[in-house]
C-alpha cells in the first residue's frame, strides 16, 4: 500500500515533480473506499442530498436508525 501511496504521490519524499502518477492514486483512492463501503456510499448519499437534493436510498436509512439505537 505504501508503494502505491508513493507512485500516486500522496506521499512525497523529495522535493522534485514527477508527473507520472498514472492510475496509482485511482487505486488508492479505491483501497479506502473499500476499507469501509457502507460509510463511503452513506458519505456519497450525503453529498448526493446536499447537492441534488435526492433522498437516500433505503440500505442508508436502515443504517442511520441503527446508528441512533
Amino acid at each position: 500500500m505504501a508503494y502505491l501511496f508513493l507512485k500516486a504521490g500522496l506521499i512525497v519524499l523529495d522535493a522534485s515533480q514527477n508527473g507520472s502518477g498514472g492510475d496509482y492514486g485511482y487505486m488508492a483512492f479505491a483501497f479506502f473506499a473499500g476499507l469501509n463501503v457502507d460509510k463511503f456510499v452513506g458519505k456519497i448519499e450525503d453529498v448526493g442530498m446536499a447537492i441534488f437534493g435526492i433522498e437516500k436510498s433505503r440500505t442508508a436509512r436502515s443504517g442511520d436508525n441503527s446508528d441512533q439505537k
